[in-house]
């Protein structure tokens, strides 16, 4: 993205569905349990601790929502 936003910070908005939530939750939860910790950064490119995190929100944004 470009513009004055892109230069302010690095966040991205993305628009998903809450299916697509617990999708997305389920996959980087089950990334983080099937992966061998020594192993999450060098495959992921992230620390356990940063898709924790991640996880967290995500399961925020889903109980947040209600089903359709």
């Amino acid at each position: 993205m470009s513009g004055p936003q892109a230069a302010i910070d690095d966040r991205v908005t993305v628009v998903l569905d809450r299916d697509d939530v617990r999708i997305l939750s389920q996959c980087v939860n089950e990334a983080t349990n099937a992966l061998g910790l020594p192993d999450f950064s060098a495959r992921t490119g992230a620390s356990v601790g940063d898709a924790r995190r991640l996880l967290a929100e995500l399961l925020d944004a889903y109980d947040s929502t209600e089903p359709t």
